[in-house]
């Protein structure tokens, strides 16, 4: 909503017929528009899409990078009035007059589109250029900031942390104002998860890497992208990892047998292990072990057998 309000206010200060905010998702890498006034669903498909694939004036956008400078169609150092863009949408949808900013945070990240468009080439003025337009590519930059909203989600758990967005295509997005992951850890992280079927991975979890344990915490964005935030841990009441194994497996319900047959022990020694359990964690039914194991977040990811 307050997108489509700071169009309609822009809209009714100045003599445009119309305009769009476009954000850009870099788990998917596509664009997706928030809040338009007076484009068809045509031109909007057409901003979204081809303009920021193909269009010649897009490309020298992007080239400028967080620095680009804002042009009409008339200052651009070729003639944009020749392109697809212009003569088989833009003019047939009444425009003469028109601009694209690309949107970027203080820090330099690309996060969205602002497009403006006239029917008068007069419009938008060079004063109105350098004095309002230009100035709203970081403003508008950090209110379209996708990755923002997402670190937004896991603001309780990012002190301390690190974490990274993992694509459906497994690159790497880093999260704004969050350290990375560690590489190994990453890589060791993403192999797991992607072992797995989505709804076998708990939203937190405890993972081992190498000598460390961490509490992950993870959780699926658009695109089938998973946001992942790790942060370095004990292993809560001094459980042995052995332990640890048989208070998942108590998580899902096992029986003494099963537990046993799982981990290749035998059932005098699930009831010893039990016991240990049992004193470490000071409960004395294997309810509220459950009970406390789920208040800790003491899930781990299940063992490889193959996707369903």
């Amino acid at each position: 909503m307050a997108a489509q309000e700071i169009l309609t206010y822009m809209m009714k200060k100045r003599p445009y017929i119309a305009s769009s905010l476009a954000i850009y998702d870099p788990t998917t890498g596509t664009h997706r528009t928030i809040a338009s006034v007076g484009y068809s669903k045509r031109v909007l498909s057409h901003l979204d899409g081809w303009l920021v694939t193909d269009d010649i004036a897009y490309r020298l956008y992007r080239d400028q990078g967080d620095r680009q400078i804002a042009l009409k169609w008339s200052e651009m150092p070729f003639n944009y009035y020749e392109t697809f863009s212009v003569q088989e949408v833009f003019m047939p949808a009444g425009f003469r007059e028109g601009i694209t900013l690309r949107l970027h945070t203080r820090d330099g990240r690309y996060t969205g589109n602002l497009h403006i468009s006239t029917d008068d080439p007069r419009y938008p003025t060079r004063e109105m250029m350098a004095n309002e337009v230009q100035c709203l590519q970081t403003i508008l930059g950090n209110f379209t900031d996708l990755l923002r909203s997402f670190t937004a989600q896991f603001s309780g758990q990012l002190e301390g942390s690190s974490g990274c967005v993992l694509t459906q295509n497994g690159e790497v997005v880093d999260l704004p104002r969050v350290n990375p992951l560690p590489a190994k850890l990453r890589e060791a992280l993403a192999s797991r998860i992607t072992e797995l079927d989505q709804g076998q991975i708990p939203e937190v979890f405890l993972f081992r890497h190498g000598a460390d344990w961490y509490r992950v915490h993870t959780g699926l964005l658009s695109g089938d992208a998973r946001v992942i935030v790790a942060q370095a841990c004990e292993i809560p009441y001094g459980l042995t990892i052995r332990e640890l194994e048989i208070v998942d497996l108590l998580i899902t319900g096992a029986t003494n047998s099963e537990i046993a047959s799982e981990i290749f022990v035998a059932r005098a020694t699930v009831s010893k292990h039990l016991e240990n359990i049992f004193d470490k964690t000071g409960c004395n039914t294997r309810t509220s072990v459950v009970r406390a194991a789920l208040s800790k977040n003491l899930r781990q990811l299940p063992p490889f057998r193959g996707k369903h």
